[in-house]
């Protein structure tokens, strides 16, 4: 049995989704990310019940990458097309794949597309400027930014060239909300933003005020990658020297976790990084499953001390029922 945390009696099962990276989960837990190796370019992928799905790009022939999936199952990310040698921001919607790189566009730039809505508005960014696609109304620019995640307002977040932690909607246009060397990361429909310093700490940002996650003893150095409609943030631990990843992390109502102390040691998992978090708590990232690399899906598991105050509840409302 597990110890219980200073948050609630919730601990994960944890689940190997194939690839090398796990980059996005849906509310229905399609999950999405990458396959890497020193011998292959990249191939991107789609998991659901167990079954792994290929996502052929642009070129089928050459590499592809997922970056996220709404809960409508539509993904975006990057792909190369045919004739060209850079990704180009890529959706796959219905069975097609789309160059979200404008047609008129004589240079082969780089892109990638970053974070969709639920309405299918999509973010990204090629080169030094980002954009924001709409299902039926075409692109619009965003200058000298880069940009990262979109709620369903349309508000994204990211970091402006001057690598200020920064967001933008259509009425305001951009708003630099960051200190010098940090980035947004991601945002969810309460406006709640989640980012970090370059050198220093990660955050939470609610109605104009920042709120630091916190540190490990070990560490001081947290990167935060995501933040759900719940207000729960999930990221990578960094070593004491910040050079390399160590861990991955959940943050809730103002309790910093190791993802590695929340699973069981027998299911012979190390969690390396989380990536992304959606609205029921599912968690995806990498780790080292049995001495490989390879991406995960946590899933939230009760306690055995809260599955017994749940049948002692129903017992006693059936009992009250029989007497009635």
């Amino acid at each position: 049995m597990f110890s219980a945390n200073a948050y609630g009696d919730v601990r994960y099962n944890i689940t190997d989704v194939g690839g090398y990276y796990a980059m996005s989960v849906n509310d229905s837990q399609q999950v999405v990310g990458n396959f890497w190796s020193p011998s292959s370019l990249g191939q991107a992928f789609l998991w659901q019940n167990g079954v792994v799905a290929y996502l052929d790009g642009l070129d089928a022939n050459k590499p592809s990458y997922a970056m996220s999936i709404n809960n409508n199952g539509v993904i975006v990310g990057s792909s190369v097309p045919k004739n060209k040698n850079r990704q180009h921001a890529t959706e796959w919607l219905n069975g097609s794949v789309i160059n979200l790189h404008p047609d008129n566009d004589i240079y082969d730039r780089e892109g990638l597309a970053t974070s969709i809505n639920s309405q299918g508005s999509i973010t990204g960014y090629e080169n030094d400027n980002s954009f924001i696609s709409y299902s039926n109304e075409g692109k619009r620019w965003i200058y000298d930014f880069q940009s990262h995640s979109i709620n369903n307002s349309e508000k994204i977040v990211g970091s402006t060239s001057n690598h200020r932690a920064a967001y933008w909607t259509v009425s305001s246009g951009l708003q630099i909300i960051g200190p010098p060397s940090s980035v947004a990361t991601s945002i969810n429909d309460l406006d709640e933003i989640a980012g970090s310093t370059f050198l220093d700490q990660s955050w939470i940002w609610q109605n104009g005020i920042f709120q630091n996650l916190g540190i490990f003893s070990w560490t001081k150095y947290i990167i935060a990658n995501h933040i759900n409609n719940k207000s729960q943030i999930v990221g990578e631990i960094r070593s004491s020297d910040n050079t390399g990843t160590i861990g991955g992390f959940l943050w809730q109502g103002g309790v910093l976790s190791d993802l590695n102390s929340l699973i069981s040691p027998d299911q012979n998992w190390y969690v390396l990084t989380a990536f992304d978090i959606n609205d029921n708590g599912d968690i995806v990232g990498y780790g080292i499953h049995n001495g490989q690399q390879t991406g995960f899906l946590m899933t939230p598991v009760p306690e055995p001390s809260s599955l017994l105050a749940l049948y002692g509840g129903v017992a006693g409302l059936l009992a009250f029922r029989r007497r009635r």
